[in-house]
């Protein structure tokens, strides 16, 4: 069972590899005009920006706003246990 699940993951992560080369070397040269239009403001950036950079500034934010949740439900995680070994001990010093 160990063996298979690591050649499926080697498959799966090549195939990763493969697909991301691939758009990045479609993409690389790709720039678009970003702008922002609400009914009472716009924006718009001067200078176009490369798709690339759209894509990895994207995965990078992605990636901040989902391992700081995950720090954060995890730092609560640790309180409960915390607490929960707390009245633990609180129990077995009673004698029960």
């Amino acid at each position: 069972m160990g063996r298979a699940l690591a050649i499926i993951t080697v498959l799966l992560g090549g195939t990763g590899v493969l697909v991301g080369s691939a758009f990045v070397a479609q993409n690389s040269l790709r720039t678009t005009q970003l702008s922002l239009n609400l009914k009472f403001a716009a924006w718009e950036l001067a200078e176009p920006v490369s798709v690339m950079a759209l894509m990895g500034g994207a995965f990078a934010v992605g990636l901040l706003l989902g391992s700081g949740f995950f720090m954060w439900r995890n730092w609560g995680v640790k309180a409960q246990v915390r607490d929960l070994k707390r009245q633990l001990a609180v129990t077995d010093a009673g004698g029960f």
